[in-house]
């Protein structure tokens, strides 16, 4: 069953007898904990496009990608003794220092909860630390420590080096368009909830 917020339900559906709506519910986005409502749609009369083939659909073949890009890097990663959550907060801690725990889920596609998790986690371990902002004491921020800032400047390179194999063969410009269809598919997944 597909979920699509009910404003982009013309767009993303042909017509409406393809379609069957359900009345409208209110979803939590799990990296922001913002609420929203959605309208839940299924064909009317579900029927596979002739010459389907799973091989060739476009979720397949990212997730494909996405995991095996995933599961190697993770492998590279043990030797630092770090997962691949625990390398996004570092990178993006080393990209930009003192983020608030809901900015730096948005920016490492973590929910929330988990990143919370995963936030103590690397306290523990001395690579980061929560600290209230100086400007509102309301707010807590998360920095790098000396040694998630040393961790980050060894991993970020692997990453970096694993960006280059996969997108081997590419032109600087393939890879740059490549990014934006990306980015572009992860904004359409918004309506999806995620």
């Amino acid at each position: 069953m597909l979920k699509f917020h009910s404003a982009l339900t013309t767009r993303a559906v042909t017509t409406a007898t393809e379609t069957s709506m359900k009345p409208t519910k209110k979803t939590t986005r799990p990296a922001t904990g913002k609420t929203s409502e959605s309208t839940f749609i299924t064909p009317a009369a579900p029927v596979i496009p002739d010459g389907f083939d799973l091989e060739q659909s476009v979720p397949y073949l990212l997730n494909r990608a996405g995991v095996g890009i995933g599961v190697a890097f993770t492998t590279y990663l043990r030797q630092f003794d770090i997962t691949l959550p625990g390398y996004r907060v570092l990178a993006s801690l080393a990209h930009k220092d003192q983020q608030a725990i809901v900015e730096l889920a948005e920016h490492t596609s973590i929910d929330v909860s988990t990143l919370s998790r995963l936030v103590t986690s690397l306290e523990d371990k001395g690579l980061v630390m929560r600290r209230r902002d100086d400007a509102d004491a309301r707010s807590v921020k998360i920095h790098l420590r000396p040694q998630g800032a040393q961790l980050a400047s060894q991993t970020i390179p692997l990453g970096v080096l694993f960006e280059r194999v996969v997108t081997a063969g590419f032109s600087a410009e393939e890879v740059k368009v490549l990014k934006q269809m990306l980015r572009r598919m992860y904004t359409n997944l918004a309506p999806l909830g995620e």
